[in-house]
């Protein structure tokens, strides 16, 4: 907990006793200089932050820690006029947000399972992410990866410098690039194909078609 007011200290770790979560030590620090000291000599399953601190304050807080470990889950402690930082620093990486004074043991027992899970599902999907990069750089494939919430797709792969345009990195690739990239001939059968494939619930699925380069020649891809 790093936390400078004894009585916000104090009220979480009355809650955290109150849990159903099991607790092999809590330690506190008042500073991020004191917090950092721990976590360079003590491995920690999750932080709780209060954002503003003697010396440090908003999310340089945050990005001092991550920087010193960014594998911990972080839990910030946030006041009711620092929500939108809160939210900032969920996009760089914290976990979860509770509201001082707001929670209860229910509430605090719920972000803690919460952040912990979310931390290693996003550990996991980076060493995906790195093995799907080392593959691809010794087979020249690409990989792709359609997250179905957000209709997000994500590219992968040396050999996407032949379709994208040119200087255009993966991660810039437009969110039409694989439909406009197929041959107009094969377009509407290829699309409908995949579409019944996941509507089906199948696990797998494989076409042949032609695709796109970016020289303005067509691939034949398999799928």
């Amino acid at each position: 907990i790093i936390e400078d007011n004894p009585g916000d200290q104090a009220l979480l770790e009355a809650h955290l006793g109150n849990t159903q979560l099991v607790i092999s030590g809590i330690t506190i620090a008042s500073t991020i200089a004191e917090a950092v000291v721990y976590l360079q000599n003590q491995f920690f399953s999750l932080i709780f932050l209060d954002f503003f601190l003697p010396d440090s304050n908003g999310l340089a807080s945050y990005t001092e820690l991550a920087r010193i470990n960014s594998t911990i889950p972080v839990i910030i402690l946030s006041g009711l006029s620092d929500t939108a930082l809160s939210l900032k620093a969920i996009t760089l990486g914290a976990q979860d947000f509770l509201l001082k004074g707001s929670y209860d043991c229910q509430s605090l027992e719920k972000s803690v399972w919460y952040s912990i899970q979310r931390k290693k599902n996003s550990q996991l999907l980076k060493q995906t992410n790195e093995r799907y990069d080392i593959i691809s750089k010794a087979t020249n494939d690409i990989i792709w990866d359609w997250d179905m919430l957000t209709n997000k797709v994500t590219w992968t792969g040396q050999g996407l410098k032949k379709y994208l345009p040119i200087n255009t990195p993966a991660a810039e690739a437009p969110d039409n690039f694989w439909v406009t990239g197929l041959h107009p001939g094969e377009r509407n059968k290829v699309v409908r194909s995949l579409c019944n494939n996941i509507t089906s619930g199948a696990n797998s699925w494989e076409s042949d078609y032609r695709f796109l380069k970016n020289d303005d020649t067509y691939a034949h891809v398999n799928s």
